[in-house]
């Protein structure tokens, strides 16, 4: 358990250092050819890495469905999502938004089992998990009012 919850905070910090070098990236070129550039630089690197770690058997798509060819769709949509919503509204609110989204639509596909996934009985500390991370983004995002001094 510990190495997945290491990993699992090496993730949460990589997506976040990405985000942020994505940003710097969307800031040169365009949105799309920044989503393309790193979705192509993050390809090359992982079939390197992948071929150096696995071998050949890296290339072993015999127990893989046909519709998961379609999944890296979705890599497309999170990159340049994420870059749109760094140029907008900056990468702090980008991430703590993102996260938020991530757990909800977690929470949706446990308690459904959409997507194939077990179901997962979830009880009411689940939910007050995830409110009161709203409220957190709320405090988070409120504004210091200012007072007008004449």
């Amino acid at each position: 358990m510990i190495v997945g919850l290491l990993f699992a905070l090496c993730a949460g910090i990589f997506v976040g250092v990405q985000g942020i070098f994505n940003r710097h990236v969307n800031l040169k070129v365009g949105s799309w050819a920044a989503t393309s550039f790193i979705l192509l630089t993050g390809s090359l690197a992982s079939l390197v890495v992948g071929f150096f770690v696995e071998g050949t058997n890296l290339f072993d798509f015999s127990h893989m469905k046909s519709y998961y060819w379609f999944f890296g769709l979705v890599g497309i949509g999170v990159i340049f999502c994420t870059m749109t919503a760094m140029k907008k509204i900056g990468p702090t609110k980008t991430i703590v938004i993102s996260v938020i989204a991530q757990l909800t639509t977690s929470v949706i596909f446990d308690a459904t089992g959409f997507l194939v996934l077990p179901k997962v009985d979830l009880d009411w500390t689940h939910f007050a998990g995830l409110a009161l991370m709203f409220i957190g983004i709320y405090i988070f995002n409120m504004e210091k009012k200012t007072t007008a001094t004449a």
